[in-house]
């Protein structure tokens, strides 16, 4: 797709999302010109912006996602291998990163885990291991470093660097970014 292209898409696609849903097919129609293609693409395009909703607007870690992960406030101080859990860092609708001391090593980690609810579902397992094995297979430092691959009471763990900060939400919160900022960061 040319520049010019996706300049169009661009501003068709936004003229839809101002009109109510049930007239976005007429829109599309006449605005495509019987171009079958770009109608297409723009209907998919507003279909999966309708089925992501406000996604990006949600929090990382809610209570309700660390409830269902069996993640309760009496996290810190409890082990898993050999790993010292201190607190949870985030949740998402596959797992729970937790921020633990790795005893053996002397460091603090982040430990990824599957959600409960997914820990006897093979391809999420496997899903997990592969995105262990391909995070470990990069080396550059805008990738956190993956340590290890284990599992502990039929549970699978990616052990991997801990980086401290804030996320983007949280900068984007206190206003735009310098330029220079969003380059460094991109």
């Amino acid at each position: 797709m040319t520049g010019a292209n996706w300049a169009r898409v661009n501003e068709l696609f936004h003229q839809a999302l101002e009109r109510p849903r049930d007239q976005r097919a007429a829109f599309l129609a006449q605005a495509c010109g019987g171009d079958d293609t770009l109608r297409l693409e723009l209907a998919s395009l507003l279909e999966a912006h309708d089925e992501a909703n406000d996604f990006i607007e949600q929090p990382v870690t809610r209570p309700a996602d660390l409830a269902q992960a069996g993640i309760g406030p009496d996290i810190a101080g409890r082990t898993i291998g050999h790993y010292r859990l201190v607190r949870v860092l985030g949740a998402g609708g596959m797992g729970v990163v937790l921020l633990a001391d790795d005893t053996k090593l002397g460091r603090q980690v982040a430990l990824k885990a599957l959600a409960p609810r997914f820990t006897t579902d093979p391809r999420r397992r496997e899903r997990l291991r592969r995105e262990a094995r391909a995070a470990a297979a990069l080396t550059h430092p805008g990738i956190a470093t993956i340590y290890a691959l284990e599992e502990f009471d039929d549970h699978v763990y990616i052990a991997g660097e801990y980086v401290p900060g804030e996320t983007l939400r949280d900068e984007l919160a206190r206003g735009p970014l310098p330029a220079a900022r969003v380059i460094d960061t991109a």
